[in-house]
């Protein structure tokens, strides 16, 4: 059996926001977020791209870890991931709807796991991490 190949990347300095709703915002900081949500996506997607192996095909899973002074609650924390998971999709050129947030049994899905870690004061990372030929 081979072993599974495992791509880590870590993302210093990414601070992962909610998307709050933009209702009663100005229109200068409704294209101000959409700048920053750009940015947080593209970032993820150019580091990944960089560092995939060769003919990798469609990764057996996903996980990302939030690394942040704080923690948030579970369902703020998949919500904090969307831009990362966008970006990681368009690194592997698929569809984010094959990504599978481990709830249901999706046919043909990619499970992702999320977690997150209590770092120093002012310290903020995104880390992703890429397994292919997993069990």
């Amino acid at each position: 059996m081979t072993a599974p190949t495992v791509v880590a990347i870590r993302f210093d300095g990414l601070k992962l926001q909610l998307a709050n709703d933009a209702f009663g915002a100005s229109r200068g900081a409704f294209y101000a977020k959409a700048a920053k949500i750009a940015k947080i996506r593209d970032a993820v997607r150019v580091g990944i791209e960089a560092r995939l192996p060769a003919n990798h095909g469609d990764p057996s899973s996903v996980h990302v870890v939030r690394v942040a002074p704080g923690t948030l609650d579970d369902d703020n924390l998949v919500a904090a991931f969307k831009r990362v998971l966008d970006g990681t999709a368009l690194a592997l050129g698929i569809d984010d709807k094959r990504f599978e947030i481990v709830i249901h049994d999706k046919p043909g899905g990619i499970p992702v796991t999320f977690a997150q870690r209590k770092e120093g004061k002012g310290r903020y990372a995104v880390e992703v991490v890429l397994t292919w030929g997993a069990p």
